[in-house]
């Protein structure tokens, strides 16, 4: 069986509110918390849950129907498993495919390659210490961390079982900022020390590849570029041919 743990994280939205106070499911519960953050709520949740295996939704964001159970069946087969994850897609602000092939390290190290709404075993969490509630952002990558460093392992599932909101201002973009991912990926590092000590080399050879990729892909992107500028111009010139205007009379494009 299943149950559906709702956490109201100290919510000040009239409709919120009202929704929960009436909402009456299934194998459903509803708490309340005074307004602590993203980790507090999923560890208070998590503290009540009777079940071995969790998943964590945030509430703008889908699962498909067939994930819980084949996470369920890997993570009862194999003891060793900690977690399973999937490939996922972004939609709203963004629409983009992510397919990793591993949650490891040391390339868990260098990105996190695990859906938020990954599966754990509720004893990996007791182990870890729960969602850190010191971190502002990327609170489950450090999670998936931990539990790989406790001796699991991570699988994944080569399927799109998972659809991730990305919108504009949402802490996924804010996120993303250099300046934001680099303070928080720090704080990752100085979390877990001896695992990216012992890692040190791959993680750099994989974060320098990583590095190259990006400016070969920003490379790319100038080229189209420039050929589309190019070839705008061409129309305009051929168009004040065609027409005998003047430059002069040609409103801009640039």
């Amino acid at each position: 069986g299943f149950e559906i743990i709702v956490v109201d994280d100290g919510s000040t939205e009239e409709f919120t509110a009202l929704y929960l106070h009436n909402l009456s499911a299934p194998r459903t519960r509803v708490i309340r918390t005074q307004n602590r953050g993203l980790p507090a709520a999923r560890n208070a949740g998590i503290e009540l849950a009777r079940g071995r295996y969790i998943c964590c939704l945030d509430a703008d964001d889908r699962l498909m129907p067939a994930f819980l159970e084949r996470a369920r069946r890997i993570l009862d087969d194999a003891e060793d498993v900690g977690f399973v994850s999937c490939y996922y897609e972004t939609f709203d602000g963004d629409h983009s495919v992510y397919r990793y092939d591993h949650c490891r390290f040391p390339e868990l190290l260098v990105q996190n390659e695990a859906v938020v709404a990954s599966v754990f075993r509720k004893d990996a969490w007791r182990k870890v210490g729960g969602y850190c509630t010191a971190l502002k952002a990327m609170q489950d990558w450090d999670f998936w961390i931990g539990i790989i460093e406790q001796g699991y392992r991570g699988e994944v599932i080569p399927e799109v079982l998972f659809e991730y909101r990305a919108r504009l201002g949402s802490m996924y973009t804010v996120t993303r900022l250099p300046e934001n991912y680099s303070a928080i990926a720090g704080q990752i590092c100085g979390r877990h020390q001896e695992a990216y000590r012992r890692h040190f080399l791959d993680v750099l050879r994989l974060k320098t590849r990583l590095f190259a990729e990006l400016v070969a892909v920003r490379q790319q992107e100038l080229v189209v570029f420039e050929r589309t500028r190019n070839w705008l111009e061409e129309q305009v010139r051929n168009w004040q041919q065609a027409t005998g205007q003047s430059q002069e009379t040609i409103a801009t494009y640039e």
